[in-house]
């Protein structure tokens, strides 16, 4: 094959060939982030696209610690003001439940979780969804229970 083409040097097509392929590696890496990020995004409901009245009919102010319940997570004392919550959180195995506690209570991202943990950021996302699904699963079974 001849590698001179309309006057470069071989150095010159092998650098055009090098240049080429590290774009296409980026690229295809970052179309992988975005794809990894639209998922995520679009299992996970967030509190900001429910309209504040809905939010509103659903909160409830206390101003008693009377009814909270404290959980260790990440060497902090985190206070969960709802106890069916609380017992539902309390009734995940410990990794999981740190995670939900460090993830919602603590506002720390997934890396953060990770380094503490010990565990991939992958992991993380797991525990986080197995924990959700179950605290679920805790709460409509207590919502069936009481109809």
């Amino acid at each position: 094959m001849e590698l001179r083409r309309m006057g470069k040097s071989k150095e010159e097509i092998i650098e055009e060939q090098f240049d080429a392929y590290c774009k296409a590696v980026l690229r295809n890496k970052v179309r992988g982030i975005y794809r990894e990020e639209k998922r995520h995004d679009d299992k996970q409901v967030l509190l900001s696209g429910i309209p504040e009245q809905v939010l509103d009919e659903l909160s409830i102010y206390d101003d008693y610690l009377l009814d909270a319940a404290t959980m260790m997570a990440a060497d902090i004392l985190v206070t969960i003001r709802d106890v069916t919550l609380a017992l539902a959180i309390d009734s995940l195995p410990d990794t999981i439940k740190k995670v939900i506690l460090m993830s919602f209570y603590l506002d720390m991202n997934d890396t953060e979780i990770a380094d503490h943990l010990n565990v991939s950021r992958g992991t993380v996302y797991y525990y986080r969804q197995k924990g959700l699904k179950q605290i679920k699963d805790y709460l409509e079974g207590i919502a069936h229970a009481t109809i």
